[in-house]
């Protein structure tokens, strides 16, 4: 055999294996998973997962000229099918041609009839799947280009705010929250001419703490010259904290005084003292009942345990004695 022929059998055995393979990677299934009711078709898997500035980028007029800026452009194609539904996964949101509820910023129109047809998203989305419903035989459809967006989206404004967290007699606690840009909060005390300032960065929130008492009862939140919260403390904590030995967070004070001075401003300017107690009344004590001793024989002296009865008449016998001793001695003296 020689060496032309040998090489000629080489390459078509070589054709024949790889064949196949090439075959298999021209049509890798691109149909993917089976598309759910009401679609028969699936997007080819080899155009997704993508955003439209990683995907091939064409920005004719003619398909994306009216597209905004800020917006991203997809051109989804179903030749030499026809396109008669169509629904476009996105991990911000799900797209559905001629859907009621689809998200905000999303649009779609046909620039070649029933077959090119092109979805419009907010920048930055990325495509995950999609589902058509087609008119031919073929079961996928493909993502031909896209035409990123080439301007920022701008970011929503909002406004800052603030409200009440939490109060006491003592306190009041602020939620205050900034708005899409750095925002300086005033905090101002009722009675009081000076401010606070709470400085808080761009969507971010924090609280603050205002003390109170009967000279402050109040706080209000404002930023610039707009009001946006405030807080007065009821009437009953100034009653609380009158009472002399109070407690301004309303519980018993455990106070042991009886009277206190309030002052009042008479006609003339003056002010008239008096003084508010209560009347003190004794209570007298019990009288004294001595309490009774019952007596109790006693049988045998302490200590000793000598009989009592024999100690008597031992004393009575030794009484006598005595006596007779003493008559006989005088009577001896007068001899």
């Amino acid at each position: 055999m020689s060496v032309r022929r040998a090489r000629l059998l080489f390459t078509v055995a070589l054709a024949a294996a790889a064949g196949p393979f090439f075959a298999a990677v021209a049509h890798a299934d691109p149909s993917g998973p089976t598309a759910p009711s009401p679609y028969n078709a699936t997007i080819n898997q080899g155009n997704v997962p993508t955003t439209a500035a990683a995907y091939t980028q064409d920005c004719n007029s003619d398909e994306f000229g009216n597209k905004p800026a800020d917006a991203d452009g997809w051109l989804f194609v179903a030749s030499p099918s026809n396109f008669s539904a169509l629904e476009a996964i996105f991990n911000e949101g799900t797209f559905v041609y001629g859907g009621a509820n689809n998200p905000t910023g999303t649009s779609a129109y046909f620039t070649k009839t029933d077959d090119h047809l092109a979805v419009i998203t907010p920048a930055g989305w990325t495509l995950t799947q999609a589902y058509a419903t087609l008119d031919g035989d073929r079961n996928f459809f493909t993502l031909s280009h896209t035409c990123a967006a080439s301007a920022q989206q701008p970011q929503p404004t909002t406004s800052p705010s603030a409200s009440k967290a939490s109060s006491t007699c003592d306190n009041v606690t602020f939620d205050l929250t900034a708005g899409s840009s750095d925002t300086t909060f005033t905090i101002q005390r009722t009675g009081e001419s000076t401010t606070t300032a709470v400085p808080v960065t761009a969507n971010h929130s924090t609280q603050q703490v205002v003390p109170l008492d009967a000279a402050h009862p109040g706080a209000t939140v404002s930023v610039g010259s707009t009001q946006l919260a405030s807080f007065t403390r009821p009437d009953s904590c100034n009653e609380q904290s009158n009472t002399p030995g109070g407690d301004t967070s309303g519980g018993d004070n455990g106070g042991s005084d009886v009277g206190a001075v309030s002052g009042s401003t008479g006609s003339a300017g003056g002010t008239t003292t008096s003084v508010l107690g209560e009347k003190l009344t004794k209570t007298p004590r019990s009288p004294h009942t001595p309490t009774a001793v019952k007596a109790t024989d006693v049988s045998r002296l302490p200590f000793t345990g000598f009989d009592a009865a024999r100690a008597v008449e031992l004393a009575g016998l030794l009484c006598v004695l005595g006596i007779g001793a003493s008559a006989l001695g005088r009577r001896r003296l007068t001899r």
